[in-house]
């Protein structure tokens, strides 16, 4: 499961990772991926130079659906492409009901959907590049896995990191964090033991003369929401500023103090600010406030 999570990191880096399933032997038993989303040149290159056949798009079935493509089973979808660069993959995996078909499609192969799956628990858009590739027909990649340059990973491996729902954290750090109703409050952050997501704890007085039961108020964090008010998430923003009310008034109730504010970090958090740059980027300059 280690090596998933090293794949993982190296995906969200931008970097193209080797997958095998545990029939290695068959033509689409092992290939290379990299997730559409920070696709660079170099990449793209990399894994249609050490690859034995064209490029392909994976995505996952809902997206291919809101792709328009027709998706018979509920499994991820794969499209030859014909010499795309990232931009124009990136598009074509962001388009809504207006893909125009014009590779061959199939389901998508093991390693594909092991991909996917590293993207979704990435927090990236559900694509990704793959090629076939056979590092015995291939030195230049053989030498990389060899070296490490490039890591591997298989499907098992991967789908026992998506099965582990686990949630660990680590405490990395705190300080003293003044509020406007509450000057005797700190600030404690923790990290999740794969390094993915952080969550920001508020404490409010002396933990020895906290009351028991302790108030707890949980906030789900929202960047867009929290620091740029878009329309869209303004009701998160009401939440917050409910949460941050009740935490004052239990503060000034309880004269020991004692109450605590979560801001977690849950799945799927994040994503609206990459997809609402994206998508502001291809507006004119007159409509890009955020929504």
């Amino acid at each position: 499961m280690y090596e998933a999570e090293r794949g993982l990191f190296d995906l969200r880096r931008g970097r193209f990772l080797y997958v095998t399933a545990p029939d290695g032997a068959a033509p689409d038993r092992a290939a290379l991926l990299a997730t559409v989303e920070g696709l660079s040149d170099d990449t793209l290159d990399g894994v249609r130079r050490l690859g034995r056949g064209p490029v392909r798009l994976a995505v996952t079935h809902h997206r291919a659906r809101a792709m328009g493509l027709t998706v018979d089973r509920p499994r991820g979808m794969s499209l030859s492409l014909n010499g795309e660069d990232p931009d124009q993959i990136l598009r074509l995996s962001s388009a809504i009901g207006s893909c125009r078909k014009t590779g061959e499609l199939r389901e998508a192969s093991a390693p594909e959907m092991a991909g996917l799956t590293l993207a979704r628990l990435g927090g990236l858009l559900p694509a990704v590049v793959s090629n076939t590739v056979d590092p015995a027909e291939a030195p230049e990649l053989r030498s990389l896995l060899e070296s490490r340059a490039v890591l591997a990973a298989t499907t098992t491996q991967i789908e026992a990191m998506a099965a582990d729902v686990r949630v660990e954290l680590t405490y990395v750090s705190e300080g003293p964090v003044p509020l406007e109703e509450a000057e005797d409050a700190r600030i404690l952050c923790f990290r999740e033991t794969n390094g993915l997501l952080e969550h920001v704890a508020i404490v409010i007085g002396k933990r020895e003369s906290w009351p028991d039961p302790v108030p707890v108020r949980l906030h789900s964090a929202c960047l867009t929401g929290d620091l740029f008010g878009r329309k869209g998430a303004r009701s998160r923003r009401r939440q917050l500023d409910g949460k941050r009310d009740a935490v004052k008034t239990a503060a000034n109730r309880s004269q020991r103090g004692g109450t605590r504010a979560l801001r977690c970090r849950l799945p799927g958090a994040g994503r609206g600010a990459h997809r609402g740059a994206r998508s502001a980027d291809r507006l004119g300059p007159h409509d890009r406030a955020l929504r």
